[in-house]
């Protein structure tokens, strides 16, 4: 990416607030969350279940409306979209979801989920067009014999095979975001990888932007040239993946990186281990104020409870919010 290049996609504090059944406060899964998305990029965005990850890919799709912020796709609001600018809209950024079996329906066979999305679309002239473009579609996947498999019912293919299909129904009709929610985390282990290739691929030929959701840092590092680390609705930490790897700030990524299971840990001594306060994750809401992580922090001081810090520039493409790093001092 060049670094004059502009952003597919733009996000400015962003806010998503939920109601809560006969609560007066609202929970605030989002809160203040920035970033860009550009094309024949991965951004990773990663953090625990309930920080938010999940909700930024439903926002961006237009199924949960926004609580504030902007959203602007190739330099337009999209929040005000209706009618036929939400179909356009949709079919330029697609979601993938973790659970390939349940996004495909499986009284239809393959042929029919990849030619439902072309006709939509008008990707194809006419139907006598659909079988040669299936078939295409299909073998650019790695789902060959293409015939073959465009005959068969989702029940008949493995799990990897099936999330395939879905990013197949992606290049079918042309999206330019893709907003992958932990596409692999439901796969084996054995066929990660090639999912993660295919992706790259999409990346290399179509330039597509992906926004990738998961847990697993190995693969955030293997497939996403920039992360963000979430924690309970916050960007707490962002930058260039490597750097994030490899020299963690705040201490919530560095306690989930030391979390990553590695054959080195077994030879390190006890005391080298990072260790948190033994406290629940807050629920966040409009009036809530500080760090989010400052009760499990063992770094906190008493200003982190009164106010979320700053953005604290590390290096050139490298930041935190954290006051460990706003040069003030403990």
């Amino acid at each position: 990416m060049s670094s004059e290049s502009k952003p597919i996609f733009s996000v400015k504090k962003l806010v998503k607030d939920f109601p809560t059944a006969g609560g007066p406060n609202s929970i605030r899964a989002l809160n203040d969350v920035s970033f860009e998305l550009f094309s024949g990029e991965a951004m990773a965005v990663v953090g625990e279940s309930g920080s938010g990850k999940s909700t930024i890919a439903r926002v961006l799709s237009l199924l949960h409306d926004k609580s504030a912020g902007d959203l602007n796709f190739k330099e337009t609001e999209i929040s005000g979209f209706s009618g036929e600018e939400i179909k356009r809209y949709r079919q330029q950024v697609q979601m993938i979801f973790q659970d390939p079996y349940g996004s495909l329906n499986p009284v239809h066979t393959i042929y029919h989920h990849l030619a439902r999305p072309l006709l939509i679309h008008k990707k194809v002239k006419s139907k006598k067009e659909l079988p040669d473009k299936i078939h295409a579609l299909l073998e650019e996947v790695g789902l060959t014999p293409a015939v073959e498999t465009a005959k068969k019912f989702p029940f008949e293919l493995s799990g990897g095979q099936r999330q395939r299909v879905c990013i197949a129904k992606t290049l079918a009709i042309g999206a330019d975001v893709v907003l992958a929610d932990e596409p692999t985390s439901a796969l084996d282990v054995s066929i990660r990888l090639g999912v993660l290739n295919l992706m790259q691929k999409m990346k290399r030929e179509h330039n597509v932007a992906f926004m990738y959701i998961t847990h697993d840092l190995a693969t955030a590092r293997y497939f996403a040239e920039r992360t963000a680390v979430m924690y309970v609705g916050h960007m707490v930490e962002w930058g260039e993946t490597e750097d994030i790897i490899q020299d963690p700030q705040h201490p919530y990524t560095q306690l989930l990186i030391s979390a990553v299971p590695s054959p080195l840990k077994r030879h390190q001594k006890e005391e080298k281990s990072l260790h948190v306060k033994n406290k629940d994750i807050p629920t966040w809401t409009a009036s809530s104020v500080g760090c989010p992580f400052v009760g499990r922090c063992i770094h906190a001081m008493d200003k982190c409870s009164q106010s979320m810090p700053e953005i604290t520039k590390i290096s050139e493409k490298h930041f935190v919010r954290c006051f460990l790093h706003d040069g003030s001092g403990q």
